[in-house]
C-alpha cells in the first residue's frame, strides 16, 4: 500500500501538482532524492522542525510551496499538529480557491468509524472539492474508517484484502451481492481501480518506483 502511495506522489510531483503528505511512519522523505520537496519532522536531515514550526505561517504559504512530507513518526501529538495545519490550509484555500491535495497515510488512526476522531477530515471531504481542496485516504483496513468519509471518495484503488471486515466495507463498488473474493488472491503491484477513474473495476499494475521506498520490511 505504502509503496503505491509512493508512485502516485512521485506522479504528484512530476505533473508540479501541490499537495501535503501527513506520513504517520516516516516513510517519504524519499522523494527528496528526485524531486523538491519540504521534509518535516524531527530528524536532524529534515528541512524544517515541528518543534520550531510556525504551523499558522506553515499554512499561509503550503498552498505556494513544493510539497510537503509531514513526517510524524516522533511526534507525540500528532493528532494536534495535524488538524492545526490542515484547519489553516482549509481556511486558505477558502479564500485563494486554488487546487490542492492532502494526502492521509493510515486514515484509521485519523478518522476511525468508532473513537476519537479528528473532524476537519470530515469538512474537507464533504465540502473541500468545491474549494480545490482533495483528500486522498490510504488504509490497509477499510472497516476501521469513518463511513461517512469514505462515502465521499470519487476513485478507489483497491488492493488485495483478506479480512472479511474489509472486504465486506468494499463489496458495493463490485458486481453482485457475494464478497469481492478476487481481492483475496491479488499479488503485490496489482489493483482494481475504479469510480471516476473507470466505470467498471479495471485490473491495474503499479509501475516501479523511482526514489528509494521507506516502507521496507528490513531483513
Amino acid at each position: 500500500k505504502s509503496y503505491t502511495v509512493g508512485v502516485i506522489c512521485e506522479e504528484l510531483c512530476k505533473n508540479h501538482i501541490p499537495f501535503a503528505m501527513i506520513d504517520t511512519e516516516g516513510e517519504y522523505s524519499g522523494l527528496k532524492e528526485r524531486y523538491e520537496a519540504i521534509w518535516i519532522g524531527e530528524e536532524e536531515q529534515c528541512d524544517l522542525k515541528w518543534s520550531t514550526l510556525d504551523l499558522d505561517e506553515l499554512a499561509r504559504q503550503a498552498l505556494n510551496s513544493p510539497p510537503l512530507i509531514l513526517d510524524l513518526s516522533d511526534v507525540s501529538n500528532p493528532k494536534e499538529k495535524v488538524g492545526k495545519l490542515l484547519t489553516g490550509i482549509y481556511a486558505e484555500i477558502s479564500k485563494q480557491r486554488v487546487p490542492y491535495l492532502i494526502v492521509l497515510e493510515e486514515a484509521d488512526r485519523f478518522i476511525p468509524q468508532s473513537g476519537d476522531k479528528l473532524q476537519i477530515f470530515n469538512e474537507i471531504a464533504r465540502r473541500g472539492r468545491k474549494r480545490g481542496l482533495g483528500l486522498m485516504l490510504c488504509t490497509q483496513r477499510p472497516s476501521l474508517v469513518d463511513k461517512n468519509v469514505l462515502s465521499q471518495c470519487g476513485n478507489q484503488v483497491i488492493g488485495k484484502l483478506v479480512i472479511r471486515n474489509d472486504l465486506q466495507s468494499v463489496a458495493h463498488f463490485f458486481q453482485g451481492r457475494t464478497l469481492p473474493k478476487q481481492l483475496t488472491t491479488l499479488s503485490a503491484g496489482k489493483f482494481y481501480a475504479m469510480g471516476a477513474l473507470s466505470p467498471v473495476p479495471s485490473l491495474i499494475k503499479i509501475r516501479k518506483k523511482i526514489t528509494k521506498h521507506g516502507g521496507i520490511t528490513p531483513k
